[in-house]
């Protein structure tokens, strides 16, 4: 057997060591909390509504019956939300985001853009409430054409998600270092392969947490402190404080359900909501 290859003989602070894992001993022990472990006083069970199809027109939405379900607080659509200009702004570092597409990924407006794209969001006494009250919600789809792949959905012909997006590029951004074709003419050996990244968070659970009063509590298992900045600009209107706490793990739902969540809390009447949404949720 071929030995190690030592790669560099220099010592680093952090390469090479076992450093120590402050949450282990937590996560070990079942002391860690999750957001399946969040039990607050009069807590609500939020549960989202998502599209079966890859691109469809949203023809219909009648939540009455959700409504009228023993047990139901609030139902919420994007009609609740504020009108956003359909226009693009600079947010964070990046590109622009088009105010009214990133408002519409929140909840579906006119159309569902993906398999799993939420159209509603309820808030019930119990999960099962809940859950029931999704299955009352009608929706009518228009089923249009769909891709799988990049290379298909910027394919001459492809099904178009945004008029103002041709051929479905929302933006191109291009870095360049070096010569490149000197690099590859000096090369002993040139790979060419093509490569596919999945989601990093497939097995790891998701769950929000929001609480309205004189003090504004979050609670969310992510290390992503993005979903944060909506419930700060919240705050700050209702001349609210904020307190914020991370539970374990790390999942971007505040980016897609926080807003629907926050507006139910505040149809339901300051009432703590928890959202844990199931496997099938994503």
């Amino acid at each position: 057997m071929a030995s190690n290859v030592v790669l560099s003989t220099k010592e680093f602070n952090v390469v090479g060591t076992r450093p120590i894992r402050h949450d282990g001993y937590d996560k070990v022990t079942g002391k860690a909390l999750y957001g399946a472990d969040m039990n607050l006083p009069g807590m609500l069970h939020g549960q989202v509504l998502r599209s079966p199809h890859a691109h469809a027109n949203i023809l219909s939405l009648d939540t009455s019956k959700a409504e009228a379900h023993p047990g139901v607080l609030a139902v919420v659509t994007s009609a609740d939300f504020a009108e956003a200009p359909d226009e693009a702004r600079v947010i964070v570092a990046g590109p622009p985001t088009n105010l009214k597409h990133l408002s519409n990924n929140v909840l579906a407006g006119g159309k569902a853009l993906y398999k799993g794209h939420a159209i509603a969001a309820v808030a019930a006494q119990s999960v099962h409430a809940a859950e029931e009250a999704l299955a009352l919600i009608d929706v009518e789809y228009e089923v249009l054409p769909s891709v799988a792949t990049v290379e298909e959905a910027i394919a001459d012909g492809a099904p178009q998600l945004h008029e103002n997006y041709k051929g479905n590029i929302a933006s191109h951004s291009e870095m360049t270092l070096g010569d490149i074709e000197k690099g590859f003419a000096e090369a002993d050996i040139v790979v060419e392969k093509q490569a596919q990244e999945s989601s990093d968070e497939y097995l790891q659970g998701t769950a929000a947490i929001i609480e309205e009063g004189r003090q504004i509590r979050v609670q969310w298992g992510t290390l992503d402190g993005g979903p944060a900045s909506k419930i700060v600009e919240y705050a700050e209107a209702q001349q609210n404080s904020l307190i914020a706490m991370c539970t374990q793990g790390r999942t971007g739902l505040g980016r897609w359900v926080l807003g629907s969540v926050t507006d139910a809390v505040i149809r339901a009447g300051n009432t703590p909501v928890l959202v844990m949404p199931h496997g099938e949720d994503g």
